[in-house]
Formats: C-alpha cells, structure tokens, sequence
C-alpha cells in the first residue's frame, strides 16, 4: 500500500516537492527542511516579521537587523560562535530573540536533534537566556522569545510548547527554553 502511495506521490509531484524529497534523502537526519533565516524571519507562517512603514511607524524586523542575521546563519560560513555588539537601541535583545527562536525551529527540525548533537537518547536539551539579572532575562529576553513562538504558526501547529509550565519553554524532543542570570 505505502508503495503505491509513493509512486502515486512521485508521480503528481511538482519540482518543488520533487527537489524537497531529494532534499530530504540527503539529509536523513532531519525530519522536515528548514528554511533559510530570511524565509523565518519574513513569512508569515513562521515569524512573519517582514519589514514595513506606515507613516512614521515601521514594522517588523529593520533591514540591518536581517542583514546581521543573514550573515550569522549563512551557511558558506559555519560559524560556531559569534559575539553580537551593537549599541543602545539597536535591537539586540529583538535580534536574539530571533536567534534563539530560529535555533529552536532548527532543532525541532531535526529528527533525533540529541542523536545529532552526539548526545545520548533522551538527554535533555537546555538554551538557557542569560541577562545581567533576574527580570531582564525572564521579562525582557524570555519574554520575547514566547512572543515570537506564540505568534507563529509553525510552532502553533507542529512543535508546541507545554503552556502549563510558566517558568521555561518545555518542547517536544526533550528541547527547553530557559531564562538565567548572572546569579544562575
């Protein structure tokens, strides 16, 4: 039956979906493709952040802030690491709110992300939100991080968060979402 199915699939498939399944081939380790930043930040499937005007009031996330980002998750680049330093006002607290929100989406991506990371089956994954105290961290950061999750569609529909809980972000796949200080 499943094989009827596919060929049936393959058979009515566009390019598009074509090239996904290759996609998908390729990369065994995941569960669904994800998509470049700029598609998660713009679309409003996932963010919906795409940047506009309406008299003296923009919207979205501003073109540097995208730019920096772009350059952050290119892939031609494999950064393991980076230091954001921006002046007041720039936005990097909504920045990393899009970081974080954008790492969780890739792991959730991912099949088994422990399996991926080298980690034992079941082991707990943490992204902890570390401020210099208390209340930025779960206000600020925390804050906007839960904002952007509430307000997309694809965490919505396909990697819920446990709305019990008020202290952390707990995923499926065993993936939290913390808050911390410097006191942590």
């Amino acid at each position: 039956m499943l094989k009827g199915q596919t060929k049936e699939f393959l058979d009515n498939a566009n390019s598009q979906q074509l090239e996904e399944v290759r996609w998908l081939i390729d990369h065994p380790e995941y569960e669904e493709r994800p998509v470049d930043i700029h598609t998660f930040i713009s679309n409003p499937y996932y963010l919906g952040l795409k940047f506009s005007v309406s008299g003296k009031r923009a919207f979205g996330c501003r073109p540097k802030i995208a730019d920096r980002l772009k350059e952050i998750f290119d892939p031609s680049k494999h950064y393991e690491e980076f230091v954001l330093c921006c002046g007041i006002g720039w936005g990097k607290d909504f920045a990393s709110s899009i970081i974080l929100t954008y790492q969780l989406y890739r792991l959730a991506c991912l099949r088994e992300p422990q399996l991926f990371y080298g980690l034992s089956k079941g082991t707990a994954i943490h992204l902890m939100l570390m401020s210099i105290n208390e209340t930025h961290a779960h206000d600020i950061l925390f804050g906007e991080v839960r904002a952007r999750v509430d307000n997309s569609e694809w965490f919505r529909s396909k990697f819920p968060y446990n709305k019990k809980i008020n202290s952390e972000l707990r995923f499926p796949k065993n993936i939290f979402l913390i808050p911390g200080n410097s006191k942590d």
